[in-house]
């Protein structure tokens, strides 16, 4: 049985308001507009699995609702935040490392944010989409020097180049973290990849579980996404003070 992520009735019943929402905002998408335009009207992946749908066709899908329950990655990615109580503290500081032209995954977790009067801060030099006036949007590369000071919880899906610096700044600086990897091997950026991994990002984990031990989580994806790319979770020594229990 294929477990393909799209709902097709769903899809059908969005699919012109989709292709209108691409037209309308081409001054955003600029080039990639007409691109993922034709891969909706030609149905391109309607029957793929989430984690071979472009980020940024996927971030439509999910604001249309067009995912089959349970196979939205950016609603299962604020699971794993609600499960570790990162979206709990009051006043809680947030950072969003490559959010995409249209930060789907702030726009879902900004509610939670908001409920606790916490604040949002995105770094990505292309997101095109203030959704909220409390999201910071910050259109720059994320480094090695971005200060991170007041940042709680450092979180990013699908970060692709700035990947490691967000794992090395968030255990550097002792920050909350969620890394959900993508697929590519960044063997030129840090850490090679070998023949023993199937991605880049499981050899990195392993370096890291070598490193830190039992001061992170290596989890996983629902089966049913047949993702079986790694995510990273990391708590802070203030967070694990205040959430004992968990």
């Amino acid at each position: 049985m294929r477990h393909n992520a799209i709902d097709h009735e769903k899809y059908y019943d969005k699919k012109k308001e989709m292709i209108d929402f691409l037209i309308s905002n081409i001054d955003k998408y600029q080039d990639l507009s007409m691109l993922l335009t034709s891969f909706i009207i030609d149905n391109s992946f309607i029957n793929a699995y989430e984690m071979n749908i472009p980020v940024s066709l996927s971030q439509i899908f999910s604001k249309f609702g067009v995912f089959k329950e349970g196979f939205d990655p950016y609603i299962e990615f604020k699971k794993i935040l609600d499960r570790y109580s990162f979206l709990d503290d009051e006043r809680g500081t947030y950072c969003e490392v490559g959010a995409g032209i249209y930060p789907r995954l702030s726009e879902i977790i900004m509610p939670s944010i908001d409920m606790n009067h916490g604040s949002l801060t995105i770094y990505d030099p292309n997101c095109m989409f203030s959704l909220s006036e409390n999201i910071h949007i910050i259109n720059e590369e994320f480094t090695k020097d971005t200060n991170i000071k007041e940042i709680d919880t450092l979180y990013a899906l699908y970060p692709c180049e700035a990947t490691i610096t967000v794992v090395e700044k968030a255990f550097e600086e002792d920050k909350n973290l969620v890394v959900g990897f993508c697929n590519c091997d960044h063997s030129d950026i840090k850490y090679p990849c070998t023949d023993e991994y199937k991605y880049w990002a499981d050899g990195v984990c392993k370096i890291y579980e070598r490193m830190y031990g039992s001061d992170l989580d290596i989890i996983g994806w629902p089966s049913s996404m047949k993702n079986d790319l790694p995510i990273m979770v990391r708590r802070s020594t203030k967070h694990k003070e205040k959430y004992k229990s968990l």
